[in-house]
């Protein structure tokens, strides 16, 4: 596990939830839509192309009071995906602006002071 630390940062408000246990994937490629029409053609689209960054951070064990903090910071403050945060992460440690795409909604509180949770960013 690494020792470093995240941050988020909307406004004046800054938290530095726990570690991850599975820290940002790099990214992903834009796979091409190919489909094949009536008569044999065929037809391609290409949705987009290169890396994209998608953060997605997992927490195994986290507690209660940083599920807390990093869901009200998320839904109340930031207002959801409504608005863009600054994500700072630890490799290459570097601040990218991020907007919410899920993971709080499926949390599942795995024992008393304990959550599971996977958190979906996307890098605008």
């Amino acid at each position: 596990m690494a020792t470093a630390t995240i941050r988020f940062v909307y406004s004046t408000t800054t938290i530095n939830p726990p570690t991850p246990d599975w820290p940002e994937t790099p990214g992903d490629f834009l796979d091409q839509t190919v489909q094949q029409s009536m008569g044999g053609r065929v037809t391609s689209v290409v949705r987009g192309s290169g890396l994209i960054s998608r953060p997605v951070l997992v927490w195994n064990d986290m507690s209660n009071s940083a599920y807390q903090t990093l869901r009200t910071f998320w839904l109340t403050t930031v207002g959801g995906a409504t608005n863009t945060v600054v994500y700072t992460d630890w490799v290459p440690n570097t601040a990218i602006n991020v907007k919410y795409l899920g993971g709080l909604e499926e949390a599942q509180q795995i024992d008393f002071d304990a959550w599971r949770l996977t958190l979906q960013l996307a890098k605008v």
